[in-house]
This record gives C-alpha cells, sequence and structure tokens, in this order.
C-alpha cells in the first residue's frame, strides 16, 4: 500500500486538494489502524507545503457531508462558481 499510494499522490502533489478516506459503516480495528497509516503516508508524500485537507467520512455519509459543506468544498478545491 505504501509504495503504490505515495507514487499515486506524487503525480497528483500540484493539483491534489482534497483526500476523502473512505470507511465502512462498522470499521473494526485493522481498518482503523490502516486508515491511519494512510494519513501518514499522504501527508509524507504531499509534503510539508501541501495546504490540502484529508478527512475519513464513513461511505454512507459522504453524499450528506459534501451537501453541508459544499460552500467550503467549493472554495478549498477552487470551483466557486458552482451553483450548489
Amino acid at each position: 500500500m505504501e509504495k503504490c499510494l505515495a507514487k499515486t499522490l506524487a503525480h497528483a502533489k500540484r493539483t491534489a486538494k482534497l483526500v476523502v478516506i473512505m470507511e465502512s459503516r462498522n470499521a473494526g480495528p485493522q481498518e482503523l489502524t490502516r486508515q491511519a497509516r494512510a494519513k501518514e503516508i499522504i501527508r509524507e508524500a504531499m509534503g510539508a507545503e501541501w495546504s490540502g485537507k484529508i478527512r475519513t467520512k464513513k461511505r454512507e455519509q459522504l453524499v450528506e457531508w459534501a451537501w453541508r459543506h459544499q460552500t467550503d468544498l467549493q472554495d478549498l478545491i477552487g470551483f466557486n462558481g458552482i451553483i450548489g
């Protein structure tokens, strides 16, 4: 996971503004450990200068969360002209 994720992020380093890690409904200890490690890898791969955000959301809550935070998300990713 570490090498593949780091390589993928290296290609997106200049354009990525938001990384959402999907979580299952009943996340167990292994999934939570993987999520924590993924966050570390993302932060390391993107570097200290990266000003993006990392969020962990349950799959069934993603749409509601995105809707509630649409203005903040539009500002973050630079889509200010989109009407929600």
